[in-house]
Parts: C-alpha cells; sequence; structure tokens
C-alpha cells in the first residue's frame, strides 16, 4: 500500500485495473490505497484551475505513483496554461461533452492488457 496521508478531492478517481479479478488488490479502510493503474480528476465547468488544484493534483501523482499516469478530464479547454508546466505522466485531456474523447483513456487499459501478455 501507499504509505500516504493525504486527503482525496470528490472529483479524484483511482481506477484500479486487471483482467483477472482475484489480482485486483484494493485496500478499503482511511488509512492507505493501493498504487492505483490511472488516477483521474474531473474539471467542470467554470471550474477554474489554479495553482493549489495543480499542485494537489501533483502531489497524488508523486504520492500514488499510477501505473498509466494521471489525467485531468475537463468539459472545456483551460484558459490557463500552467497545467502544460505539469510533470511528465500528467495529462489534460479536454473531452468536452464527448464521450468518444475519453478513449484515449480506455486505450491505455487496452495497452496494457496487451503488454501484460
Amino acid at each position: 500500500p501507499v504509505d500516504e496521508t493525504i486527503e482525496l478531492e470528490p472529483n479524484v478517481i483511482m481506477v484500479y485495473a486487471d483482467k483477472k479479478l482475484d489480482e485486483l488488490s484494493i485496500i478499503a479502510d482511511t488509512v492507505g490505497f493501493c498504487r492505483p493503474d490511472l488516477i483521474i480528476e474531473c474539471v467542470g465547468l467554470n471550474n477554474p484551475y489554479d495553482e493549489d488544484s495543480i499542485t494537489r493534483i501533483q502531489t497524488y501523482h508523486t504520492a500514488y505513483k499510477p501505473r498509466l499516469g494521471t489525467y485531468i478530464v475537463s468539459n472545456e479547454p483551460l484558459i490557463n496554461t500552467a497545467y502544460e508546466d505539469m510533470e511528465a505522466g500528467i495529462h489534460f485531456l479536454p473531452v468536452g461533452f464527448d464521450q468518444t474523447k475519453l478513449e484515449k483513456i480506455i486505450e491505455l487499459f487496452i495497452d496494457k492488457e496487451n503488454n501484460d501478455k
């Protein structure tokens, strides 16, 4: 388990995946989390993504070290370009209301499964 005590925001999703359910490791307590495959943070309309938000997501990414990276999913493009300076493995994905743009995240899991063979 990740030995960090970081309070997660409600718009942050930790994703765990494995083709065998028995291989899936999830801790269901308030002390720690297993390393996720992916972290997704959802940013809604008119939700400013300021320096505090950037620091928070970088903290999640550094502490939990998601295997497939961290994605910030937004309804609209960000006006603030500060996300461009984020560390490697953190990606911004403006999807609007077009769910097909989420395919990039699904493809991560397909590639993971193909690489695990």
